[in-house]
């Protein structure tokens, strides 16, 4: 596939949210785009939002990526065609 799907991950900071970016940072067909987390985390860089607790390393695009509030992120989904969303 040449064109991957941009995807968003809501409650990227958390537990399910960290193996969402696991799992989907490397995927053929999906590329991480956006990230959404409390109102805490939002406007931060995920680096610093998140404490990762997996056993791989945190991909340093992930950690350069600044969070986004997971309400604006819900009024977008509503206004985009763009509809690929996991939600943790």
């Amino acid at each position: 596939m040449k064109n991957k799907y941009p995807i968003g991950i809501l409650g990227a900071t958390g537990m399910v949210g960290q193996r969402f970016i696991q799992l989907l940072e490397r995927h053929p067909w999906f590329e991480v785009a956006w990230l959404a987390a409390s109102d805490r985390s939002s406007g931060k860089k995920y680096g610093d939002a998140a404490k990762w607790r997996l056993d791989t390393p945190l991909p340093e695009r992930i950690a350069n990526m600044t969070v986004g509030g997971c309400r604006r992120a819900e009024d977008y989904l509503r206004r985009s065609r763009r509809r690929h969303c996991a939600r943790a």
